[in-house]
């Protein structure tokens, strides 16, 4: 599915939320700068992590 250009963010996202480097390709047009929008999903990431850490 991510290959169509359909949904080619979602790859964008799992490089975020992995802290990776994007991936080459097509550009995403995202609402906020790259910086922003790799900071707020990894923020999403770590604070599960987070939480989950303090469930056990």
């Amino acid at each position: 599915m991510t290959a169509s250009g359909d949904f080619r963010y979602y790859v964008h996202i799992a490089a975020s939320m992995g802290d990776r480097p994007q991936p080459d390709g097509p550009a995403i047009r995202w609402l906020d700068n790259q910086h922003t929008v790799r900071a707020r999903w990894r923020a999403l990431v770590t604070a599960r992590q987070d939480h989950l850490r303090g469930a056990q």
